[in-house]
């Protein structure tokens, strides 16, 4: 008789359990040295942020952890000692802990990378240009700085995500977070007093009018957060197998617990990316999933007329440019914009030129009845548009650049979204969603200014449309091991005889 000996432990698992005790060491002494009574949230959010770098150790792509920490809680932080970003530091933190993994990826010969880093490169040089000739130095030089934390963000997630196992560490932990500050979200709602808060307190919900928070500074970035979560769940969710067992049935009270902190941020433009996104997601899927998929977006459409007045859905979410005021400056400020756009459309006016140019422009440019109600914003605010932000701040040839940016990412997703593999083609589709639900958002605030959404998107669309070569290319490894004198470094199930 011969028996099997025990299977070993394998050295990645063993190490991850140890890095436990560097993590929590880690966040304890930040905790400690950033404790903040006003905001103790944040010093236990920034030891996390922190404590997380320690998983590195275990694999290259926990580098993101952090990155996508910070960008789902404390994207505006600053560190007050160093004058700098929290955002700006962690980042190149990460590049740094990573730079010769990133090296020898090959991203840089592959056309699937080139298609979305040659515009992001032009959009940066473009900007830069249009900044230096209407800017003092030190804007230029911040703004340059800020979009280089966007392109090393990119090509961190399309180099870092190497294989199939990579992909479930990120996404279960970018929904883990997700998680909570939906959950967050929910409580606040409820009960703002008592709920728990990052870098904000009960006061700011009473000054977004009961619009929540979350675990960030405000609804509309907590809304850009959930969709980043939400979509790619959903993604999932739409190529799994019918049936439901105990995994899907958390994933759908996950999905669920994220729409409900989307929801209540009340931020209309999100909640109708989130469709969008959705019906996007069912236009890559075949027979009955899509029409189910674009039957439940059509009947939610329908309801939502429906029930318009009832009080069942939020009053903010019917309120248009005729009687409120946010809705009315987005009016007045796309009538100015466009003016600008147009008179400066080779190289723009810069990207911090807009307030003073718009006022300049207020008085020629004529206003409809719905843009009058909104003309106090003239002068004070940014288009709150991204696509006639950038066409306005740097011109023609940057917008075309940044159109193609999407057109790239979406072709990769497109490609990821023909794989066997149900993991790599429902976060493909998802992700997708995703990108069409952060455009149409985009479309009615900055998020260019105060996210790196779109080049994580981006950069996750490369590695996807890249995972299913790598995978061939491990095999063929594989193969050449069990050939030839490598078979001796190859373990094998030792036998024992009784």
């Amino acid at each position: 008789m011969r028996r099997l000996a025990a299977p070993r432990a394998q050295p990645e698992a063993v190490s991850a359990a140890w890095l436990a005790i560097p993590v929590l060491l880690i966040t304890g002494v930040v905790v400690v040295i950033t404790a903040n009574a006003d905001y103790p949230t944040v010093s236990l959010l920034l030891g996390l942020v922190a404590g997380s770098f320690a998983l590195v150790v275990s694999s290259p792509v926990w580098a993101l952890a952090p990155i996508l920490f910070t960008e789902l809680t404390l994207p505006g932080q600053m560190i007050e000692s160093l004058g700098v970003s929290l955002r700006l530091v962690v980042v190149l933190s990460a590049a740094t802990m990573t730079v010769f993994v990133v090296a020898r990826c090959g991203l840089f010969g592959d056309g699937r990378a080139r298609r979305v880093l040659l515009p992001a490169l032009i959009l940066i040089a473009l900007a830069t240009l249009g900044n230096a000739l209407s800017s003092d130095a030190d804007y230029v030089l911040k703004y340059f700085r800020y979009q280089i934390v966007q392109l090393v963000t990119l090509v961190l997630a399309a180099a870092l995500l190497r294989d199939r196992s990579d992909l479930k560490r990120l996404a279960v932990f970018a929904l883990t977070i997700g998680l909570a500050s939906a959950g967050s979200a929910i409580w606040q709602h409820y009960d703002r007093e008592s709920a728990i808060y990052g870098p904000a307190s009960p006061l700011y919900v009473a000054g977004w009018k009961g619009r929540v928070l979350g675990l960030t500074e405000s609804p509309v970035m907590l809304a850009n957060d959930l969709i980043f979560i939400l979509l790619p769940l959903l993604g999932l969710l739409a190529v799994s197998p019918l049936r439901l067992d105990r995994t899907r049935a958390l994933l759908l009270a996950a999905a669920f617990v994220l729409g409900a902190g989307l929801y209540f941020t009340y931020t209309r433009s999100a909640v109708a990316g989130v469709a969008a996104g959705l019906a996007a997601i069912g236009l890559c899927l075949k027979g009955d999933r899509r029409k189910i998929i674009l039957g439940v977006v059509v009947l939610v459409f329908v309801l939502f007329e429906l029930l318009r007045g009832t009080g069942l859905i939020g009053y903010r979410y019917y309120r248009d440019a005729s009687n409120d005021n946010s809705a009315a400056s987005r009016e007045a400020l796309r009538a100015v914009g466009i003016a600008i756009a147009l008179d400066n459309s080779l190289v723009g006016i810069g990207r911090d030129n807009f307030e003073r140019m718009a006022v300049e422009y207020g008085d020629d440019v004529e206003l409809d009845e719905l843009a009058l109600r909104g003309e106090k914003a003239i002068g004070r605010e940014r288009p709150h548009n991204d696509f006639l932000g950038v066409w306005a701040s740097w011109g023609l040839p940057a917008l075309v650049a940044y159109l193609a940016m999407f057109i790239g990412t979406l072709a990769n997703y497109l490609a990821a979204a023909r794989r066997a593999d149900r993991l790599v083609r429902g976060l493909a589709i998802g992700c997708l969603g995703g990108l069409v639900a952060y455009g149409l958002n985009s479309a009615y605030h900055n998020s260019l200014d105060s996210s790196t959404y779109l080049f994580m998107y981006a950069g996750l669309s490369i590695a996807l449309a890249r995972l299913p070569a790598w995978s061939a290319a491990l095999s063929r490894g594989r193969r050449r091991l069990l050939t030839g004198s490598a078979l001796a470094a190859v373990p094998r199930v030792q036998l024992h005889s009784p």
